[in-house]
């Protein structure tokens, strides 16, 4: 019996040192791959594996293709951003927290499509349905946390809200390089990141 869960607790570590070991590599992959995005480069899974020091087999042991690692990093930026505001209402309090989300989103993404082929860019999959609900989600709970009255209120403006942030720090990007439509940041998003935080301002609350 003693033997059998000396042998249970020894599967039980090597399993977690398994996923502990497979989670840096993908931290590795994601951080190689916002690098060679940073730098302008299309992301190819060669040149991704040389930079992060693997086989371009342990690249699709961890995914797909280029997509779905592009896939990843927005859902990686969209998270720290989401934890930065989370930060920021512990800190300076969820009026701060409110009217800053939006910058955090811009800051999050813009060293990236500034140098990024449109095409090859994060940005893309903010479309995502997933990347709206947890924008949607967090915009929800800030508002909620500044008190504003009705419940439907806050869904109705929540909703406002996530989609001004997505128009306006994305635009159609149809004269793009690439020419297929992609998106791409807006020439303009600094602009209307002030606009969405003076929005922000005056559908919320004072504490």
């Amino acid at each position: 019996m003693k033997e059998a869960l000396s042998d249970e607790s020894s599967l039980d570590g090597r399993s977690l040192y398994a996923i502990q070991k497979r989670l840096r590599t993908r931290e590795v992959l994601l951080k190689s791959a916002r690098h060679q995005l940073s730098e302008g480069k299309a992301l190819v899974i060669a040149d991704l594996a040389k930079e992060a020091g693997v086989s371009v087999a342990t690249v699709y042991n961890h995914f797909d293709g280029p997509e779905a690692i592009l896939k990843a990093i927005t859902e990686d930026l969209v998270n720290r951003s989401i934890a930065d505001a989370s930060s920021l209402v512990r800190s300076n309090g969820p009026r701060a927290a409110t009217e800053l989300f939006p910058t955090l989103l811009y800051e999050s993404f813009a060293y990236l499509n500034e140098a990024a082929d449109p095409s090859d860019s994060p940005a893309v999959f903010l479309a995502d349905q997933h990347i709206i609900e947890k924008i949607y989600e967090t915009v929800s709970s800030l508002l909620a946390k500044n008190k504003l009255v009705g419940a439907d209120k806050i869904r109705d403006q929540a909703k406002l809200v996530t989609y001004m942030i997505l128009g306006a720090l994305f635009r159609a990007g149809r004269d793009s390089t690439s020419g297929d439509g992609a998106l791409a940041l807006g020439t303009d998003s600094e602009s209307a990141v002030d606009l969405l935080r003076s929005i922000l301002r005056a559908v919320s609350k004072d504490d």
